[in-house]
């Protein structure tokens, strides 16, 4: 029993840290239309391969603390901190889908959690937005408010998708290698 709660701790740093280190891919890649998608869906994935290789609460431990780190590298606006909850409940709720569908069906718990994600974060940001909008100089608003509807509209999406597809193959992979 014990060997096991520390193997579980263990995956979890260690999927937690590769996540942190595909959010650092934005400094080898640099930031382009073509970042979010790479980094995006590296992220989803490592959410996912949590719920299939430890079990929910390590994707939702991941799933928390990957938007502080986004929050510390300047990627979710400093006047918005708020943010950093509304993107850790997206991650957290394509997590949970993925863990109470997975049994039945992988492709329908990725399609699902990557829906899920996307309306969730789309209405959420806007949500977000409406508060803030009297609090931030408007120059300063319209930029940042353009900036996270676009990047948390469609290409939300596209990213839990691929990540997610990314999973399954991952998952597959080290189940075969594990037995």
């Amino acid at each position: 029993m014990k060997n096991n709660r520390v193997q579980m701790i263990t995956r979890t740093a260690m999927l937690l840290a590769l996540a942190v280190v595909f959010q650092n891919l934005k400094l080898v890649i640099g930031i382009g239309p073509h970042t979010q998608f790479i980094v995006g869906s590296l992220v989803n994935a490592v959410l996912i391969v949590a719920v299939g290789m430890v079990n929910v609460y390590a994707g939702i431990i991941i799933a928390a603390v990957t938007p502080i780190v986004a929050f510390l590298q300047q990627h979710i606006p400093n006047v918005l901190p708020m943010m950093i909850v509304v993107v850790g409940v997206g991650n957290a709720l394509i997590v949970i889908v993925y863990s109470i569908l997975r049994n039945k069906n992988e492709i329908l718990a990725v399609v699902a959690g990557a829906i899920v994600k996307f309306v969730f974060l789309f209405y959420a940001v806007r949500k977000v937005l409406a508060i803030a909008q009297g609090s931030i100089p408007e120059k300063a608003f319209a930029k940042i408010s353009a900036g996270l509807s676009l990047g948390f509209s469609w290409p939300q999406l596209v990213t839990a998708l691929m990540g997610g597809f990314l999973a399954i193959l991952v998952l597959r992979y080290l189940k075969k290698a594990i037995n």
